[in-house]
């Protein structure tokens, strides 16, 4: 059975930033390549995510539009798969968790899928753990 990571935007930007650099994860990126069907899976808002940090990025002069728009199609290239998140779900567990409901996705997104997730937002990982979910890095 191919396993599923759940993928956070925290360690995707990671993979593409050039002043994000986090060996644990770029090790994640080169597990994902190097399997041979890593499964991939983001909740709705990761896109958005990625989008915002990287338009933020070319406003504070961080990166440029070309290198922004590079990052986002590297980042396609690794087809991961969008699914839907329920927004009940999401609202309870960011409630129950202290979180933001767009890091709530992510938790809910694992829980529902019995996947992995790869984050590097702290409070997200420890929300993430103590609902018995592995958290990598």
């Amino acid at each position: 059975m191919t396993p599923i990571y759940v993928l956070d935007a925290s360690v995707a930007l990671c993979w593409v930033l050039p002043d994000e650099f986090n060996a644990d994860a770029l090790k994640l990126r080169g597990d994902a390549m190097d399997q041979p069907e890593p499964h991939l899976i983001v909740p709705p808002i990761f896109w958005s995510e990625i989008a915002n940090v990287l338009a933020v990025a070319v406003q504070r002069a961080r990166i440029d539009s070309s290198l922004a728009e590079a990052a986002l199609n590297a980042l396609r290239a690794f087809e991961v798969e969008e699914y839907a998140v329920d927004s009940l779900a999401s609202l309870t567990t960011a409630m129950s968790d202290h979180l933001s409901a767009y890091d709530a996705q992510y938790l809910v997104l694992a829980q529902e899928m019995q996947a992995s997730l790869w984050t590097l937002d702290a409070r997200l990982a420890q929300a993430t753990r103590q609902h018995g979910i592995t958290v990598d890095p």
